[in-house]
């Protein structure tokens, strides 16, 4: 609305702010040579996760809208960090500010390693290999776990976040017959990590109740942050605990910290079975080996993957549990071996 009198001319009726601000915009920003994702000209922050076990800060590079406005770039000092870059217009004067925060991944980039014992040998609770038994994967323990079944590079995995303790239940099982139980572990932040086995049994008056023993993860030498770790429990250790496994139902995971889990299955190697010896295993020396051994065979790793073909050599390989599988007179005979 106009207002006034005499005789009045109007032009160029608009809204304007100052030009100035477009002169502090980028045209492109990139972390260790790539756009980042998500860019935007106006956008003023940006959250990037790096991989578990980066240490070195990334490289960014910031390209200004306006050729006369000038940036800088002042790096993160350490990882988790932010970098922040400074931007001046033309004109010296007006200034915008650009941050990069930068965090560490908790979560594993490839998926757990894929078993490959013969189904035959196996009794799965929980695999994507196998057909598992598992009834409830998040049972109400009053646990203040978070418990979400994610996908890895399209294999369903466990998640436990804020980690106190995790119920896996499953129905009554005779594992007798099995020798190891196997779990895949990946973590980047537990310090504290115990998988319990649950059986069925009686108490000391004779009366209906459960068993279960830790056995310590994060204690053992095996342990380890940010990679998958394939563990194989005996089931000696719980078999010496007093527990029953011919009445197996649960499996329990305590500790802190975030977690993930896959492949939690019982299986026979070819060992003598646990609850009762069928047959005599190979005699194998010496055993721990720092290589040669007195047998010749084809050597498995305990995903049961074939490693070595008829050898007696085990010089070459990591230090870590191994199985020998000895064909002689029509008799197959496999028995584990210690690599040190």
């Amino acid at each position: 609305k106009t207002e006034g009198n005499g005789t009045v001319y109007l032009d160029n009726l608009y809204f304007w702010k100052a030009t100035a601000v477009a002169g502090t915009q980028l045209a492109d920003l990139t972390v260790n040579g790539s756009s980042i994702a998500g860019f935007g000209a106006s956008k003023t922050n940006y959250s990037v996760e790096l991989p578990y076990g980066t240490t070195v800060v990334p490289t960014v590079a910031a390209t200004t809208a306006d050729t006369n406005a000038s940036a800088v770039v002042t790096a993160a000092t350490s990882i988790p960090g932010t970098t922040t870059i400074a931007i001046t217009a033309a004109d010296g004067v007006t200034t915008n500010s650009v941050s990069i925060d930068f965090s560490i991944s908790t979560t594993p980039t490839t998926a757990a390693p894929t078993p490959t014992w013969e189904a035959g040998d196996v009794i799965s609770v929980f695999s994507d290999v196998y057909t598992s038994i598992a009834t409830n994967l998040n049972p109400a323990w009053n646990q203040a776990t978070q418990t979400t079944e994610v996908e890895i590079e399209g294999d369903n995995t466990l998640k436990y976040a804020n980690l106190d303790y995790q119920g896996t239940e499953y129905p009554e099982t005779d594992v007798s017959g099995m020798g190891y139980l196997h779990l895949d572990y990946f973590t980047t932040d537990a310090t504290a990590l115990e998988f319990f086995l649950i059986t069925n049994g009686v108490d000391e008056n004779g009366d209906p109740a459960t068993a279960e023993n830790a056995y310590d993860i994060a204690a053992s030498e095996s342990f380890a942050l940010g990679q998958w770790v394939s563990l194989d429990i005996p089931l000696t250790f719980y078999l010496d605990a007093g527990q029953d496994l011919t009445k197996a139902l649960q499996f329990k995971t305590v500790g802190n910290g975030t977690v993930y889990l896959d492949n939690l299955y019982f299986y026979n190697s070819g060992e003598a079975s646990v609850g009762n010896v069928q047959k005599e295993a190979l005699t194998v020396a010496p055993n721990p080996t720092s290589g040669l051994i007195n047998v010749a065979g084809d050597i498995y790793n305990v995903s049961g993957q074939k490693v070595l073909t008829n050898s007696n050599d085990l010089s070459g390989l990591p230090s870590g549990i191994y199985f020998i599988k000895v064909i002689a007179n029509g008799n197959v005979s496999t028995t584990k071996i210690i690599k040190e």
